[in-house]
């Protein structure tokens, strides 16, 4: 489940570059899938974070989808309005995921 989430990062990334740069790039679909399916199944008490943990990864997509827009309509300026709250937000949920689910198995004492 852990990879899903690393995986989700690079997807991440290869869609930003995608849409924000053009670059011809096909990420594929959201590995977060995964996790959420993995969670579902083995780790319930991990399913609420991982839906915090996609809602981050959701307002960053929708920072490309405005970069993304604005490349199109050639303004250039405004490509990076709003990227590091989006950035950050993507980032901050996904190392407070990892410490979460870190602390889900150190309860556990490494038995999940």
């Amino acid at each position: 489940m852990l990879g899903a989430i690393y995986e989700q990062d690079h997807w991440l990334e290869m869609r930003s570059r995608k849409l924000t740069f053009g670059e011809s790039i096909d990420p594929g679909p959201s590995p977060i899938r995964k996790a959420q399916a993995t969670a579902l199944i083995h780790f319930p008490e991990l399913v609420q974070p991982l839906r915090l943990l996609d809602l981050k990864s959701s307002e960053y997509q929708q920072w490309m989808i405005k970069a993304y827009a604005a490349r199109l309509d050639g303004k250039y300026a405004e490509m990076n309005e709003g990227f590091t709250e989006a950035y950050n937000g993507w980032m901050i949920g996904m190392s407070s995921f990892l410490d979460t689910s870190a602390k889900y198995a150190s309860d556990r004492s490494g038995a999940v």
